[in-house]
């Protein structure tokens, strides 16, 4: 994960407890507990992503919003780190 970063935005993560290490990680340990073959009900009944997230049984749903948070949080830390270094290059 280091190298992308690095790579694309100049992003050096400091340590495993980095926000965006953490953020992409966390990310990718729920994302596979959700894809896995019969681990939710939606996966066997696709029907049920229909369903509001309020709903007992509908918990996957709250897990996929969070995947979805946690996948923004990766991308927009070291966006942000690009656009300071870009300011504080300018002046």
């Amino acid at each position: 994960m280091t190298v992308p970063m690095s790579l694309m935005y100049g992003y050096i993560p400091k340590s495993f407890e980095d926000p965006a290490i953490e953020a992409a990680e966390e990310s990718v340990r729920l994302a596979t507990t959700l894809l896995l073959p019969g681990s939710t009900l939606a996966n066997v009944f696709p029907f049920l992503t229909k369903l509001p997230a309020w709903l007992p049984g509908t918990g996957f749903k709250r897990k996929a919003e969070r995947v979805r948070h946690l996948a923004e949080e990766t991308q927009r830390i070291p966006w942000e780190f690009v656009q300071r270094e870009f300011v504080s290059r300018e002046t």
